[in-house]
């Protein structure tokens, strides 16, 4: 017989009922729960999928010739907040091949700014949701020296915090 808990706890809930269901062996009933807990947003996702990036020609134009920007180091920021669109949010990363000559380089400082990205974005998702705008972001960095990825943590909150910021005077100047 598979116990109903009371969700008083979201974390102690969820692996209370996948470990019964996994010892009664039902695997597409773990399948189920887990597909009503990712559509119900009961759980955070963190990944970064591939309609969550930048990838028109046309929107990453738009954003270099018209979108606002502002540097936070070791970072430059280009964005566009919009009124609509079938993704809330999508973000396309960059390195200068001036600075770093080497592929491999410029390949691990996108990959690590892809990872603190990919773990941080939820607060920005969540708030832009709430919002009926979305927006398109493009990082790019700026620094002379391979970060690490402690430091590209903190300064990548900074700039979601910022992003956050400036969608709140955006939208308060909307209203």
């Amino acid at each position: 017989m598979l116990k109903v808990y009371r969700p008083i706890n979201t974390r102690c809930t969820i692996y209370k009922l996948f470990t019964s269901l996994l010892i009664l062996n039902i695997h597409a009933s773990v399948t189920l729960v887990a597909y009503y807990l990712y559509t119900n947003n009961l759980i955070k996702t963190f990944t970064l999928n591939k309609n969550e990036r930048l990838k028109s020609r046309r929107l990453i134009q738009l954003l270099f010739t018209g979108g606002q920007s502002f540097s936070l180091f070791p970072f430059r920021v280009m964005y566009q907040i919009m009124n609509s669109g079938e993704e809330k949010l999508q973000t396309g990363f960059g390195v200068s091949a001036k600075k770093f000559g080497k592929a491999t380089d410029r390949n691990r400082i996108k990959r690590l700014m892809r990872e603190c990205y990919r773990l941080q974005k939820n607060e920005l998702k969540v708030h832009l949701e709430k919002q009926t705008s979305s927006m398109a972001v493009m990082l790019v960095y700026t620094g002379n020296v391979l970060p690490e990825f402690t430091e590209l943590k903190v300064k990548m909150q900074a700039v979601i915090k910022r992003l956050i910021k400036i969608s709140n005077e955006k939208n308060s100047q909307d209203t």
